[in-house]
């Protein structure tokens, strides 16, 4: 991620100069804008974290729309080739960004004691909203760079203003999806989903009858907020109370009573090898 990112910050200096001709006043803001992004991407990968990942999941794809609206605004003395290499620098440390691999190195870092976290896959439904408002959020930010740089104070001041209040507005929701584990501990496993439960779910091992990968058409409760992709099933010896998170505010949460869940790690076969080493009962 880090090399990834230094990638970026070679690739958009060139970028930047050959699309405004390097020498006036939206080049200058452009400039700043993108080192002011590529510094709080660095303050958001230096310590590895769990709100140091959402940050970073939001900062790195800025760079690709930053990289288009270069190649839109082309100086007639452009070099093609240097919007290009933006561009593709910023879709490499996107990728880097949003895998699994990244996602689990920075959720385990915040880990206490002898916990193995892994981050469970987003819901559909709610990464698709948040796809949105990260849009809506990245062209009010570039908007807001390109009309203070072409002297537009007032437009520019009232953009800057309402994507920084959006900014407020959002960041806890998109933190919510990096919230999201399966947890090994010594005594069993946790599963900490603030957008499925309302309390945190623990089983210790004796409870647990067998863990593997969920078949089609199971009668297991399906806990993963509708995700795709394979599912882990948790069965259990007993009935097990768990309540979910309310759908809408105001809401009371819902109890329900099951011998069997569904949750999606964001690496399945992983996980059920780590929980097979750890003496659970995978099978």
């Amino acid at each position: 991620m880090r090399i990834g990112w230094l990638g970026v910050a070679a690739a958009a200096g060139p970028a930047i100069d050959s699309a405004y001709g390097g020498s006036n006043d939206t080049a200058t803001t452009m400039t700043i804008v993108t080192a002011v992004v590529w510094v709080a991407g660095v303050l958001a990968m230096a310590v590895p974290s769990v709100a140091g990942l959402t940050a970073t999941r939001a900062i790195v794809p800025l760079t690709i729309v930053f990289s288009a609206v270069v190649m839109i605004s082309r100086h007639d003395t452009i070099e093609a080739g240097n919007a290009v290499l933006l561009m593709m620098a910023g879709v490499l440390a996107s990728l880097v960004a949003s895998s699994a691999e990244l996602g689990k190195a920075f959720v385990q870092a915040s880990a206490y004691g002898d916990e193995d976290r892994t981050p469970l896959r987003p819901p559909v439904g709610y990464l698709s909203a948040t796809a949105i408002s990260w849009a809506i959020w990245a062209a009010g930010m570039t908007a807001a760079a390109i009309r203070l740089g072409t002297e537009h104070w007032i437009s520019g001041t009232v953009i800057a203003i309402a994507t920084a209040g959006l900014t407020v507005l959002v960041s806890a929701r998109w933190h919510r999806l990096s919230c999201r584990w399966l947890v090994i501990v010594p005594v069993g496993v946790v599963v900490h989903d603030q957008l499925v439960l309302a309390e945190t779910m623990m089983l210790r091992r004796h409870e647990m009858t067998n863990i593997h990968l969920a078949l089609a058409g199971t009668d297991a409760a399906d806990l993963t907020g509708g995700t795709a992709g394979n599912a882990v099933e948790v069965n259990t010896r007993e009935s097990v109370t768990v309540l979910l998170r309310p759908r809408r505010p105001g809401e009371t949460a819902t109890a329900i009573h099951l011998t069997g869940f569904l949750v999606s790690p964001s690496r399945p076969g992983a996980v059920l090898r780590r929980l097979q080493q750890r003496g659970l009962p995978v099978g």
